[in-house]
């Protein structure tokens, strides 16, 4: 620990690698910034790529991080997914996952963003807010954001030079 009472990358690395063992490795692999964070130890965690599925290693794993994160910032983890009208079919499986374990992770707010021009009524991802919409009822909000007209553009850059 720091003296101001954060936990430096070597300290969230060592506390990582300890709450999910040799597994860290497969989330490393999808995410380049937690290997840097672990750094020189992800020599340390690879091992035999063999599992019966892992798409439920992977589902098991994200949500354990998430409870890491939680638990070690004493904060809540938001996780933004831009583009889902491209996301394929493991992707999406994966969303619907962490969507139907959001009652069991507290501490996770999902923000998902699309382009609803591009995703129609029979899209897969459609189809997965209308069974989180009518599961969750209230949880779920849904914000419509239009495109800037090009007056609104030209003060938006006015105002930031």
């Amino acid at each position: 620990m720091r003296k101001n009472g954060s936990l430096s990358a070597k300290d969230v690395a060592l506390k990582l690698s300890s709450s999910l063992g040799r597994e860290v490795y497969h989330l490393a692999r999808i995410m380049p910034n937690l290997a840097i964070i672990l750094g020189p130890r992800m020599s340390d965690f690879r091992h035999d790529q063999a599992c019966a599925n892992p798409q439920e290693r992977l589902q098991y794993l994200l949500c354990q991080f998430v409870e890491f994160l939680s638990n070690t910032f004493a904060a809540p983890v938001s996780l933004f997914l831009d583009d889902l009208q491209w996301a394929d079919g493991p992707s999406l499986e994966l969303l619907s996952f962490l969507m139907a374990k959001d009652a069991q992770l507290k501490d996770l707010m999902l923000i998902c963003a699309y382009r609803s021009n591009e995703v129609g009524g029979d899209h897969p991802f459609a189809n997965i807010m209308a069974k989180v919409t009518e599961s969750r009822g209230p949880s779920v909000a849904k914000v419509d954001l239009f495109s800037l007209s090009q007056d609104a553009i030209c003060r938006f850059i006015a105002d930031s030079i």
